[in-house]
């Protein structure tokens, strides 16, 4: 990604991603000195939660831009060719940005403010899989929690009599009500409990409901436009005909503050 495309990224990700999936990489740990731990409570379950220092979670995040193979994301910046033939490869071409990461932990919440910082222009976070998102505040420093349900109450006992595609859709259908009824709990105990968390000012909940009907991950990213941030998330939609993929879509929209969902 060079200059002129991350700027064109930067200013509207909707239009120059088009069709293309964001790939951003898995991050269970993050830099947690001078996080603080804490807990909260929703009816009998628990959920351990970990604020983040967000001058420690600031991290060299490499873009590169694949054409139709996407925007990848990644910690590292691609390495240089080797072997024989290295002379005629040349190294792929990456954009170095300076990036708030916010990680994940199963059946934790890890929060993590984000400041106007000039020098921090990007937001991203693990790719979600039945997590959800819960962005609170105003555009100018928003707190960002990214919170992973584990639960048996998740699990369906099998049953002989259905198919294997019929047991599969039963699940799915469990699930969903189950994220979907803890996860809105969940953002009430946030409201009340949460160290940063402002009742009086707007939030917005990304959960299981709002992107696995469509894709099986989402992807969130954020700029930092003249200290404003603004979050976006995509998801690829895959086609199938008689079992096999026929086609791989990617859809790019507003997370917050201005959410827009997806229809099936």
């Amino acid at each position: 990604m060079n200059a002129t495309q991350w700027s064109e990224f930067q200013k509207d990700p909707v239009a120059y991603l088009g069709t293309r999936t964001v790939r951003i990489p898995d991050d269970k740990v993050g830099n947690k000195k001078e996080s603080a731990a804490g807990k909260l409570v929703v009816e009998s379950e628990e959920m351990a939660t970990l604020q983040y220092a967000a001058r420690h979670n600031v991290r060299d995040l490499y873009l590169r831009d694949l054409g139709d193979g996407g925007l990848d994301v990644a910690f590292q910046a691609p390495p240089a060719p080797t072997g024989f033939f290295s002379f005629l490869q040349s190294t792929p071409v990456s954009k170095k940005v300076s990036a708030y990461f916010l990680p994940w932990s199963t059946g934790k919440a890890y929060h993590l403010t984000l400041h106007a910082t000039s020098g921090v222009e990007f937001f991203a976070t693990a790719p979600l899989n039945g997590c959800c998102l819960y962005v609170n505040g105003l555009e100018r420093k928003p707190l960002v929690a990214h919170a992973n349900y584990d639960s048996p109450r998740l699990t369906v006992a099998f049953d002989a009599s259905k198919t294997v595609e019929e047991q599969f859709a039963a699940t799915a259908v469990h699930q969903m009500k189950v994220y979907t009824k803890f996860y809105g709990k969940l953002e009430g105990v946030m409201s009340s409990f949460l160290p940063g968390w402002k009742k009086a000012e707007p939030t917005s909940q990304f959960g299981p409901a709002q992107y696995l009907h469509v894709s099986s991950q989402a992807r969130v990213f954020g700029f930092n436009r003249g200290g404003d941030w603004t979050l976006y998330y995509n998801l690829e939609r895959v086609t199938r005909e008689g079992g096999r993929v026929t086609a791989r879509t990617g859809i790019t929209t507003e997370l917050w503050p201005h959410f827009q969902g997806i229809e099936v």
